[in-house]
């Protein structure tokens, strides 16, 4: 009897530190570091006809040689124009003002990127109804927010029943 009774106080315990240990390792794993080291920046600034956007770094670098996917509004099917940020991480959006609409500038990759919505019209650029909503392309560190929160009310919930078995008479 003694052996059975030491067997079951010693299980939950053991299961209890391994899955907290499991949980742990998998927290750390999966949750992406960079979004901690740092985060972009976009800024632009209307100049004649032309829109300039300067990417950096939230630690004040420039974003030098950023990957910039310049696409005209798609209902023409146009193919979309390349192009890269310079070393101070501008880039100069420059239009084809006879082709109006909303052109979409997507610039960065990987987990640091932006997107920017841009109305053109046959002479100028709708500086106040410029976008950056990406709604189709949510920022990645989201969904490893929602594991990490569920791991850590699992680990809460099973060391409270742990506490609660241990206190009982």
């Amino acid at each position: 009897m003694k052996i059975n009774q030491l067997l079951r106080s010693l299980i939950l315990p053991v299961f209890t530190a391994i899955l907290f240990g499991f949980m742990s390792l998998f927290s750390i794993i999966s949750f992406p570091s960079p979004a901690f080291a740092h985060s972009v920046e976009t800024n632009y600034q209307l100049r004649a006809n032309e829109l300039e956007i300067k990417l950096t770094f939230s630690t004040g670098e420039a974003f030098e040689n950023a990957a910039v996917v310049v696409r005209p509004p798609s209902e023409l099917g146009l193919e979309p124009i390349k192009g890269q940020t310079n070393e101070q991480g501008i880039f100069i959006f420059q239009p084809d003002y006879s082709i109006p609409g909303n052109w979409s500038v997507e610039i960065g990759e990987g987990s640091h990127w932006d997107f920017l919505n841009i109305p053109v019209s046959n002479q100028s650029i709708n500086f106040e109804a410029i976008s950056q909503n990406h709604l189709d392309r949510p920022h990645h560190h989201y969904f490893a927010d929602a594991i990490l929160g569920v791991e850590v009310a699992l680990c809460f919930g099973i060391f409270g029943q742990f506490i609660k078995a241990k206190l009982k008479p």
